[in-house]
């Protein structure tokens, strides 16, 4: 399917070899198809010297220099994201998510928050507000925000907080019944607790499912 995708991009481009939108389009399918990272920067250069107040070519300069670890310079092309476009609640999302990398979580979580006044149920947003109310000790908020999810992440997320910030000891037969009730969600997101919660894992059997799922 990638090979195919990669064709009709090359077709596109060969029609119209001075459309921004083109060059976007390769530099997403070498990105996240392909993981070439090199070859996807010098494909959106191409976008951004056409269309350079393009606020999705910003947004996706923000995140290639977010993978070379310069958030500075990241940081630069989502504001400029959001002057184009301010009623954009991804740009609002990739702007928090780029402060949860550093670890700036108070700056994330207002960021996330603008995001969700526009989109209150975008999915991949809630998940970083609820990173975040977790890093920053704030049980009342964090509890809060697990309303907008179903019933078994949200026993995932509480027996999470309580082991990273109340420091309370893994009981594995929990894990082991958390990993069975997640397996009945249509949808689970893979979030930090998944991960630490393969790590505790007896079991590498169910530790792979959850990955699986």
């Amino acid at each position: 399917a990638f090979e195919l995708a990669e064709s009709y991009f090359l077709g596109g481009n060969l029609l119209n070899a001075t459309t921004a939108y083109g060059y976007y389009s390769v530099a997403k399918h070498q990105f996240w198809g392909y993981w070439k990272y090199q070859e996807a920067y010098e494909s959106l250069l191409k976008a951004y010297a056409i269309q350079p107040q393009d606020s999705n070519t910003n947004e996706f300069m923000a995140e290639i220099y977010a993978v070379a670890g310069n958030f500075s310079t990241a940081l630069k092309y989502i504001e400029t994201s959001l002057q184009i476009a301010p009623l954009s609640p991804n740009h609002y999302y990739t702007k928090a998510n780029l402060y949860h990398l550093q670890g700036r979580f108070a700056e994330a979580l207002t960021s996330i928050e603008k995001g969700l006044s526009i989109a209150p149920t975008f999915t991949i947003a809630l998940e970083v507000r609820t990173l975040c109310l977790l890093q920053l000790g704030q049980p009342e908020a964090f509890r809060r925000s697990l309303t907008d999810y179903d019933l078994p992440l949200q026993t995932a997320l509480l027996l999470l907080y309580r082991l990273v910030r109340e420091e309370q000891e893994l009981e594995l037969e929990k894990v082991h019944q958390l990993i069975r009730n997640m397996q009945q969600v249509e949808h689970p997101p893979l979030l930090a607790w998944d991960l630490y919660l393969m790590v505790h894992s007896d079991s590498l059997e169910e530790a792979v499912q959850l990955l699986l799922l």
